[in-house]
Formats: structure tokens, C-alpha cells, sequence
């Protein structure tokens, strides 16, 4: 992977922190919790950005390279002179208006479904300003030519699920086709699994699903018998509806099962059982100080039966925090380590044979970087560059863990293939980032790569393709090639990042989601075999 240029089309800038947030546990009591929230999406409806003569650029899609050095961050409009009104494609609030010297003059929007669509490269926002409700059609800027990337007077527009979305952060999506599903009034991702799938692995085989869809919600689901079907989708926790992303799902050592989430507002939410196998009791916001938080949470349940919570912030830097006690409330949020840059996306978290946590996290220039505690339970000491030669890294990292304590770090690069890297012995610095390629199909360049332990040591590797598909490679730790690439399962595919599990059995099974938005999953038939086709699961 070629180191990358942060002066080019995709430099970047963050948001400031928000306002930290009162301190409530997460007690694991039964119950609903509060009722859906005003900022649920219901019935949302967009529209294009420019009245004629203004279209679409269709020769410069989304993800497009063509004469950049990186993938296109959203879709294009021109047909008209700079000072035509861009109007706004849905009813939001305006959370961002600010300078970007790549992107020139830009606003950002919230919808009600928890995404953000920002207008880049405007010649002047109109008199709207953050904290400003607008409406479908209502002008909230004028079409221009500012900033260094611009290459003549247009309209760009990046969806995310991040406010930062105006600096092409965060899990980004087509933002033509976006409009499209939508043009009809209805939200056809109200209903769906549009955040991908977290599975669980429960003592008995059994998997359980969770799920955050485009209501807000998290919803879950389980086998009753291992390689059974799925039983009807229940909300966890009560409905909320200002969630979003992928959640963070563990379960104790003593067999209870919490989910943790981030809201709308920047926030950790979490939600657990008060005995194995029971209902969720109501969301809390989890830690004291824990707002500003713009990742997904990552968490994990600690040698001590303690669980700790990981995200990255808007001010570019990572954030954790832990129980107390076993079982009990959450401390203040405290931020990890030093780092050179900043620091964003989810991070990916390990413990040591000796109770250390290690923590990786993708950065602002493209490289990932990795802090680690000085002894159990210790101070998490400067991040420090993982490897060399890993710029150009567009995914967040995926880490795991032998049972020698010899860790191996993945992640997809902007130019759609997958690289990696491995310690050549348990503490050692990590050597020099191997490509391994993604076969016949590009990889999706900001899609994490989701890695499977097998029980010969090596690793099985799955990462979503560009086009609906999902790629498969095994890995054997410190080698530089791969055992070839396979597309996993047939029929249609997911978009969204795949994640997979081993079952007891030794089958895996991977999820992800549709271009419908629904989940879908395959599994193997036989271990070590092939993959059964995609199925609509939720």
C-alpha cells in the first residue's frame, strides 16, 4: 500500500466535541424504555438537489477513481452556473456550516433516520445556520467552485452516518441512489437492518442476531436449537429511536448478554439482561462525560468479568470506559493514550494472556495505530504507527489474538484490496504490511474485513465486495500470500460490511446486508466446504 497524501481529493477535518452528558448507569433491570423518539424517521421523502437543467453526473459515480488518486466520497450534480440554488434534498436540522480547503464552503444536514448529507464546494451557504430546522426543497446554499478539490462549478454531495460527513468520514453511502429509493415519499429503510448484523454466539450453538434499523431501534432475534430458524425480531432495550450503526454486543461470564449503541446525539447507550436468557432491560447512557462520541462503540469483557467500552470522538481521539465493579455501574469516559494524528472509526480492542488492552484505530491520514497498557488494568501508554508501509488504509482494523498472544491486524485499502500485518512473535514490533489482494472483484475500500480464527492457526478472512458480493481468503499469520480468493455464497449479496462466526461445529456463517437493506446470511454446508447461497433472514 502506497503511503497516501492528505493534501489530495479526500483531506479531511473533524467537529469539535459535543457537551459531555450526565452520568447514568446501566442497570440490568426489566421493562420498556422511552417511547420512540420525534427524530425517527416515518415516511421520509427526498428529493434531487438541483431543479432542471441540473442532473446527475453519471460519469463520475460514487466510488469512481477516475482522475483521483482515491474513490469518489458521493455524487455529482452540474448543468448550472455557480449561484444556482441547491436545495435541500430532505427535511433535516443543519448541523455544520463551516470553510473545508478541500471542499471550500459546506453544509451539513441531519435526517431523521440518524444520516447526514452534506453539500460540498459551495459558492456561499444560504442564511441557515447549525441548530436550523429546513425543509424538503428550501434553499441551503448556492452552487460554486471553492476548495482544492473542485474541478469546476458543481455540487457534490457525501452521505454518512457521521455529522463529520462533510470531510467524507464514516460509513458512506451512494448518495444518488440514496435519493432514489426515496423519491416516493416512503422510507424504504425504515424497516430494515440498514447497519449490518452483529451475531452472537450463545453456549448452546445457538445465534443470536442484533440489529440496528432504520426505525432507531435495535432489534434482536436467536435460534432455539443450533442451525434452527430464527425466531420473530423483538426490540431490545424498548424503543428509543435516535439509534445508530452497528452495535457492540458481549456476553458475561455469567451468561447475560448487554448491547451497547450510539445515539444520535453522540452518545453510548447500553441495555442488558438481569438474568441469562431474559428480557433487556431500559437503555442508559453509559459513563459520565461520554459525549462527542462519533464511532461506533467497541466492547469487550475483560479477564476480571469487568466490561470496557471503546469509541473514537469528533475530536480525533479514542475514548474508553469501564464498570467499576462486575455487574455494576460505568466510570467517566477517559481518553486513551497520546496519539501523533488523529485517531477515527471503530477501533478494534484485545486483551493479553496477562490482562493488557490493546487498541487499534484507523487515522486521519490513512494508517493505523495502536496503544497499549503498561500491566493490567494500567495506563495506556502514546500510539504508536502499526508496520511499515500501511498508508492508504481506508477501513477500520480488524485485530485478533492467538492463543501465543502473537497478534495479526487487517484492513481493506482505498485501492479495494486487503492488506495485513502480523508480530513475528508475542510483544514484537510489527514488521512490514503484506497486500493480499481481493481476487477477481474489488473490495469495498472503506469496508472492514471480518476475521475468523481457525483451529489450524491460520485465519479465514471475509470482507464485502464493491458490487454486492462477498470475498473470502485464509491467511496463515506472518506469510505473505494468501490461499487464493473465493466469492462466498450465491445469489445476491451483501453491501454492508459481512461479519462472521465460527460455530461450535467449526461451520461459519457470515451476515451483512442487501442493497434492499435487508439482512442476509450464508453459511458453510459442510466445515471447511462452500457457502450456501444469501438469504433474507430478518
Amino acid at each position: 500500500m502506497a503511503d497516501i497524501r492528505i493534501n489530495e481529493v479526500r483531506r479531511r477535518t473533524f467537529l469539535g466535541g459535543a457537551a459531555a452528558t450526565a452520568a447514568i448507569a446501566l442497570q440490568g433491570v426489566t421493562g420498556l424504555g422511552s417511547p420512540v423518539s420525534p427524530a425517527a424517521a416515518a415516511g421520509m421523502r427526498l428529493r434531487q438537489p438541483l431543479d432542471p437543467p441540473g442532473r446527475y453526473d453519471a460519469s463520475d459515480p460514487f466510488e469512481s477513481v477516475k482522475d483521483r488518486k482515491y474513490p469518489h466520497t458521493g455524487s455529482d450534480w452540474n448543468g448550472v452556473p455557480a449561484g444556482t440554488p441547491a436545495l435541500a434534498i430532505g427535511s433535516g436540522v443543519v448541523v455544520n456550516k463551516q470553510w473545508h480547503s478541500g471542499n471550500g464552503n459546506t453544509v451539513t444536514v441531519a435526517l431523521p433516520d440518524g444520516h447526514f448529507y452534506a453539500y460540498l464546494h459551495l459558492d456561499r451557504p444560504a442564511s441557515v445556520n447549525p441548530g436550523d430546522s429546513v425543509v424538503i426543497g428550501q434553499t441551503i446554499g448556492y452552487v460554486g467552485d471553492t476548495g482544492t478539490n473542485s474541478r469546476g462549478a458543481h455540487l457534490h454531495i457525501t452521505i454518512s452516518d457521521l455529522p463529520t460527513a462533510f470531510g467524507g468520514y464514516g460509513k458512506l453511502l451512494d448518495p444518488y441512489a440514496f435519493i432514489v429509493a426515496h423519491e416516493n415519499g416512503v422510507d424504504s429503510a425504515g424497516p430494515t437492518a440498514r447497519y449490518g448484523v452483529t451475531p452472537l454466539v450463545l453456549p448452546g450453538g445457538q445465534l443470536a442476531l442484533y440489529t440496528v434499523r432504520g426505525d432507531g431501534n435495535l432489534w434482536g432475534t436467536s435460534q432455539a436449537a443450533a442451525g434452527g430458524s430464527f425466531g420473530p425480531l423483538q426490540p431490545i432495550g424498548g424503543l428509543r429511536g435516535d439509534l445508530v450503526g452497528r452495535p457492540s454486543v458481549v456476553r458475561t461470564q455469567s451468561g447475560l448478554i448487554a448491547a451497547y449503541a450510539r445515539t444520535t446525539s453522540g452518545t453510548i447507550v447500553g441495555s442488558g439482561q438481569s438474568v441469562p436468557g431474559g428480557p433487556f432491560g431500559p437503555w442508559g447512557a453509559i459513563g459520565a462525560g461520554g459525549g462527542g462520541i462519533a464511532s461506533d462503540p467497541a466492547a469487550i469483557v475483560l479477564k476480571s468479568g469487568i466490561i470496557a467500552i471503546y469509541a473514537t470522538t469528533g475530536a480525533n481521539t479514542v475514548s474508553g470506559v469501564a464498570q467499576t465493579v462486575v455487574g455494576g455501574g460505568f466510570g467517566g469516559w477517559q481518553a486513551i493514550g497520546a496519539a501523533p494524528v488523529g485517531l477515527n472509526y471503530r477501533p478494534s480492542v484485545l486483551q493479553t494472556s496477562d490482562g493488557r488492552i490493546v487498541l487499534y484505530a484507523h487515522s486521519t491520514d490513512f494508517r493505523i495505530f495502536g496503544a497499549a497498557q503498561s500491566a493490567a488494568g494500567g495506563t495506556f501508554g502514546t500510539w504508536s504507527l502499526i508496520g511499515t508501509g500501511g498508508g492508504n488504509v481506508g477501513s477500520e482494523p480488524a485485530a485478533t489474538i492467538d492463543s501465543g498472544d502473537r497478534i495479526s491486524v487487517y484492513a481493506t485499502a482505498l485501492d479495494g484490496t486487503l492488506a495485513g500485518v502480523t508480530q513475528p512473535s508475542a510483544g514484537a514490533s510489527f514488521g512490514a504490511w503484506t497486500n493480499f489482494g481481493s481476487g477477481s472483484a474489488s473490495l469495498g475500500p472503506s469496508t472492514t474485513p471480518s476475521v475468523v480464527p481457525l483451529s489450524d492457526g491460520s485465519h479465514a478472512v471475509y470482507v464485502a465486495g464493491a458490487t454486492g458480493s462477498a470475498w473470502g481468503t485464509v491467511l496463515v499469520p506472518g506469510r505473505t500470500a494468501s490461499g487464493g480468493w473465493a466469492r462466498i455464497g450465491t445469489g445476491s449479496g451483501p453491501w454492508t460490511a459481512v461479519t462472521a462466526v465460527r460455530t461450535p461445529s467449526g461451520l461459519i456463517v457470515a451476515y451483512g446486508t442487501d442493497s434492499s437493506g435487508q439482512a442476509v446470511g450464508a453459511g458453510q454446508l459442510a466445515v471447511n466446504g462452500a457457502f450456501g447461497p444469501w438469504t433474507q433472514i430478518l
